[in-house]
Order: structure tokens, then sequence, then C-alpha cells
């Protein structure tokens, strides 16, 4: 279901007059433009300063292999296949596919929450009130967290069968995806938002778990202990989360998805600039 794969001997004397020397190439899926196929080599190159690969070049190919040169055509093929490869390309640790849980990642992701649950209801019975807010906080985001994996999965399902019946992707299912992928983003950002209630109280919570663990009536009861560490390690991930988003977590929905539209945009014309032709 990948959407680059290796250029066939063809595809690569077609870029003789655009690749460098010591960049690799990947090629896409075709993708249907404007009743037309097109697809997208995306050239890599290590760094002199990392072993990692950074793409260098960028060039579209039409159905005879023939390199693209038109620039509104380009334009257009820079934003699309953007999108497809922050979707799909399975080589980028940031694309949608990589972000899907498979059950068992869930299975443990549910097991770690409930009992994060757990040490929370342990502390509220001892009077730590702030846990009852840490308690409300895991059970929204775990149900966020769920309905976030159901909207990857049917992206990727979408993918899969669309790919499958027709053989190559075009715009109508790009519009269609984009609309999930808004949404998706929606979502994550509602977690973002109910993670930052709890801002002035993690470390308290925190402390108090600690504590609890310390105690000598409970050191060796791993029915104590391994809540309170799960507790411990769900708070750690809230905060890493307020972390990342610092700079939009004072946003409201509106807002935030304007920035990301505008990040998106960003993006996209950076890509533009290494087109060849």
């Amino acid at each position: 279901m990948s959407f680059y794969e290796v250029p066939t001997n063809e595809v690569m004397n077609s870029l003789k007059k655009v690749i460098k020397m010591g960049e690799k190439a990947k090629i896409s899926k075709k993708v249907n433009v404007d009743e037309a196929f097109y697809r997208e080599v995306v050239l890599s190159k290590k760094s002199f300063l990392s072993l990692k690969k950074n793409d260098s070049g960028i060039v579209y190919l039409d159905e005879n292999n023939n390199v693209v040169t038109d620039e509104k055509l380009l334009k257009k093929l820079g934003r699309d296949f953007y999108f497809y490869s922050a979707f799909f390309d399975e080589s980028s640790n940031n694309s949608l596919i990589n972000a899907l849980q498979n059950e068992g990642d869930i299975k443990r992701d549910r097991k770690d929450y409930n009992e994060a649950i757990e040490a929370a209801d342990i502390l509220i019975t001892e009077g730590i009130k702030q846990a009852e807010l840490i308690k409300t906080i895991a059970e929204k985001v775990l149900k966020l967290r769920e309905k976030t994996n159901e909207l990857l999965n049917d992206i990727m399902n979408e993918y899969a069968g669309f790919t499958k019946e027709n053989g190559y992707l075009n715009e109508k299912f790009l519009e269609e995806v984009n609309d999930k992928y808004k949404e998706l983003m929606r979502v994550n950002f509602e977690k973002v938002l109910i993670i930052n209630k709890g801002l002035n109280i993690y470390d308290d919570v925190q402390d108090a778990a600690h504590k609890k663990k310390k105690k000598l009536t409970v050191r060796f009861n791993t029915s104590v202990v391994s809540p309170m560490n799960k507790l411990d390690y769900v708070i750690s991930y809230f905060k890493r989360i307020i972390r990342t988003y610092q700079p939009v977590i004072h946003l409201n929905m509106m807002q935030y998805v304007k920035h990301h539209e505008k990040f998106e945009k960003n993006n996209v014309e950076e890509r533009l600039t290494i087109i060849r032709k």
C-alpha cells in the first residue's frame, strides 16, 4: 500500500537532465489530474553533517515520463502531492499512515489509561481533590484518542479500497480525504485543549502519586504501584503535549484551524521551491 516505490530504468532515463550526482529517487503512485496522469519523483541526498537523507528536489512526470514544465500545472501538482505525501508516505515518520495504531497498541493504550484512572480514584479516596480533574481529563482524552484512530482507520481503508479498485488516485479522492483530515486535526486539538485544563495541577498530582508509591504499606503492592506508575506516565505525556503545542495552545478552535491552514500553505510553498523542470 506504499505511496512511493523504486523508479524503473525507463523513469531514471527520463530524469537524466534533472537528477544530480549522488541523489536517490523514489516515484509515487500515479494521480489523475484534469483527465491526465502524473507521478511525483522525490530526489534525496545525504547531507555532509548527518547520515539522514534530505529531499533535494522534486520532479513531476506525465504518463509518457516526460518532465512537466508548465508553471501553473506544477503549482497544482505541488499542492496535491504535498497532501498525498503527508497522508500516505510510509517512509515519513510524520505521515498519517504511520500515526495509525494497530490493535495491540490500542489495547495497551486503553489499559494504561484505565490504570491511570484507577490510580486517580485511589488518590481521590485519600482526599486529593485535584485527582478528580485528572480522572476527567484522562477519560476524555482516551475517548478522543480512540476517535482519532477511528478517523485514521477510515482514511487508510478508503485509500486502500480506492487504489485497489481504480489503480490510481484523483482530486475527488483527495478532497474527501482532506475533509476527514481536517476533522482529525480538530479532534486532535480538542484533545490538546482538554489536556491544558490540568496545567496547574499535574505536578501536584504526580507528587502525590510518588508519595503513595513510597509508603511502606504499598511499596510492594503491585495493585497500587502499577496504577500509580501509569498515572505518572500519562501525566508526563500530558505535560509533553502542552510543551509541544505551547505556541498555539492559547488559540480557540477556529483560530487553530486558520493557523494550521497557514502552516500547510507555507509547507506547500517551500516544497515548490525545490521543483525541477
